[in-house]
């Protein structure tokens, strides 16, 4: 694990959520120095279990979290099950009707 991508990711959810260092010791159940400490870059190591709680509280990858090439939302089972389903069904489907399916999914994702 390199604790520079751990550092870094830490910040971007930081800043996606708007949080300060206080809020993810409080969402995460941390000491708020030690938090404050790894955002100026005076912590060199993380225990696990403060990997998770930070995963945990941010709904995220941990495997992300820790620099992996992971996505970092966690996929819900139902999501899961419904794109493996998905995916199934347009195994035989042609190109000219899989373009079809792509273009109605644009139309319905933009109509959102």
């Amino acid at each position: 694990m390199n604790i520079e991508i751990v550092l870094e990711r830490i910040k971007q959810l930081l800043e996606e959520h708007g949080d300060t260092p206080a809020d993810l010791a409080r969402k995460a159940n941390l000491n708020k120095t030690t938090v404050y400490r790894w955002v100026k870059g005076d912590i060199s190591s993380m225990k696990t279990a403060t990997l998770l709680n930070i995963a945990h509280a941010y709904n995220i990858n941990i495997g992300w979290l820790i620099g992996l090439d992971e996505p970092k939302e966690i996929e819900h089972e139902e999501h899961a099950r419904l794109r493996k389903e998905i995916q199934s069904k347009l195994f035989n489907v042609s190109i000219e009707d899989l373009k079809k399916v792509n273009a109605m999914l644009e139309i319905f994702i933009k109509g959102k």
